[in-house]
């Protein structure tokens, strides 16, 4: 049983033989991690052109709209509003890394799946697990700053510009999610 090794587990010299390099066994294993997916697909993320050019702001915005150009390419955002079940709340203008990876990993979940409908797991915490966040409460904490960007894609009004071209669109068609105002995780 001892002789048994995991698939792509590098196995120490036979005797009379040098050990393999750092470099050489680094080349082998991303070899081994292809093979294993050969196609690549596991690393690529898919996002619009445009937006890979100007994207969302990296800091908070305290104005209502924000626009950004590069060459050819445009984005103009504007704050949105959702519905609370009493009234409607403002949102912020989404912004920093969180807003995007959400965008990164549901623009490839649609494309690779096929399909304009995207679960996102029985909760908050969950969807903030599938990106790969590890969640904690309080003012700063993951799960704030998901469940505000979140909301804040949610309800943001999208017009991307491209040469002559202009499409006028919303990150979301309908959002269900955080009816009830609770700091804690979900």
């Amino acid at each position: 049983m001892s002789d048994l090794r995991l698939i792509g587990e590098i196995q120490p010299p036979l005797p009379g033989l040098k050990p393999l390099s750092l470099k050489m066994q680094r080349i082998i294993s991303t070899a081994s991690d292809l093979d294993n997916d050969p196609s690549g697909q596991a690393d690529v993320s898919y996002m619009h052109s445009v937006l890979t050019q100007v994207s969302l702001p990296r800091k908070r915005v305290t104005e209502p709209t924000f626009e950004r150009r590069s060459g050819g390419a445009s984005v103009l955002l504007q704050a949105g509003q959702l519905w609370n079940g009493r009234a409607f709340e403002p949102q912020e203008i989404p912004y920093g890394p969180m807003p995007r990876l959400i965008i990164a990993w549901v623009s490839t979940f649609a494309i690779r799946n096929r399909t304009r409908e995207i679960p996102v797991g029985n909760s908050g915490t969950a969807f903030l697990e599938l990106l790969g966040y590890t969640t904690s409460g309080g003012k700063r904490g993951t799960y704030t700053t998901f469940r505000q960007q979140t909301k804040a894609l949610a309800a943001v009004k999208m017009t991307l510009g491209f040469g002559t071209t202009t499409f006028n669109g919303n990150m979301v068609e309908q959002f269900d999610a955080w009816v009830v105002d609770s700091p804690m995780p979900q």
